[in-house]
Formats: structure tokens, C-alpha cells, sequence
């Protein structure tokens, strides 16, 4: 009996699981380095560069080039109207208007107060970098 309960339980609670589509994994799986305004601006190309903070997100040894501490708030607002004609829905939108925030962090720069010392700098860094954007949720509406 207590088998029979066991397996009408596991039964019932893989009925209820869902897993993700190829569509939904491929999605998620896809980093979009968003980064800083300056990173942005230079398409990405900001890697070896160093002294931007989106920079420690991808390549940490460009913290060292860093010469005062820094606060860095990266703002922006996100405008998504797609629509979009599909075999299983007959019309499917996605309507919406959304502030981000891409970073939020400080690095915070010291130089050694002892005399003598082989170090040049003490550079900390701690924050938020969106990695990737996930897209809001999709509305299927009657075909027109």
C-alpha cells in the first residue's frame, strides 16, 4: 500500500512539472553583457581598456587600473512593442515600457600608508552588472 501511495504521488507531482522550451533555454542561456554607458558606447570593446567598471565584470584584472574610488550608477528605460504572427497562437504582443538597472556599484581605491611598500594600489570593487535580460512575459490576443 505504501508503494502504491508513493508512486500516484510522484505521478501526480511530474503531471504538475514544467520544463523550459529549446526557445526558453536558448534564451536564458545567451549573455548580453549590458555594462556601463562608456562600455556601451565603445561596443563592448572595453575589455582590455580597464578603469570602467563594467570591466571587473569580464576581465577583474582591469580593477588595478583604477586610480580614485568610484560610484557608478548605470540607469536606462526599456521600450518593447513586438508583435508577432505564430503557427500555434494566432497573434501574440508584447507591450512594455520598463526602467533597468544595468549597474550599481563602487570600487573603492587606497594607497598603502606604510613606507617602503612593493604595493602601488588597494583596489576593492562591489556591485550589480546585468548579465543578461530576460523578456517579459507574451500576451496572446485574438486573431484580428
Amino acid at each position: 500500500m505504501k508503494q502504491l501511495f508513493v508512486s500516484v504521488f510522484f505521478l501526480f507531482l511530474f503531471i504538475a512539472m514544467q520544463a523550459q522550451t529549446a526557445s526558453d533555454a536558448l534564451r536564458f542561456s545567451t549573455i548580453n553583457n549590458i555594462g556601463t554607458a562608456r562600455s556601451a558606447g565603445v561596443a563592448g570593446a572595453i575589455n582590455a581598456l580597464g578603469a570602467d567598471y563594467a570591466v571587473i565584470n569580464m576581465n577583474p584584472a582591469g580593477l588595478a587600473t583604477f586610480r580614485t574610488t568610484e560610484f557608478v550608477v548605470t540607469p536606462s528605460f526599456s521600450i518593447v512593442n513586438t508583435e508577432a504572427m505564430l503557427d500555434e497562437n494566432p497573434f501574440v504582443e508584447d507591450n512594455k515600457n520598463r526602467f533597468k538597472l544595468n549597474n550599481l556599484g563602487m570600487v573603492f581605491y587606497r594607497e598603502p600608508q606604510r613606507e617602503g611598500s612593493k604595493w602601488k594600489a588597494i583596489n576593492l570593487a562591489i556591485g550589480y552588472n546585468k548579465a543578461a535580460d530576460a523578456p517579459g512575459k507574451l500576451i496572446k490576443r485574438a486573431s484580428q
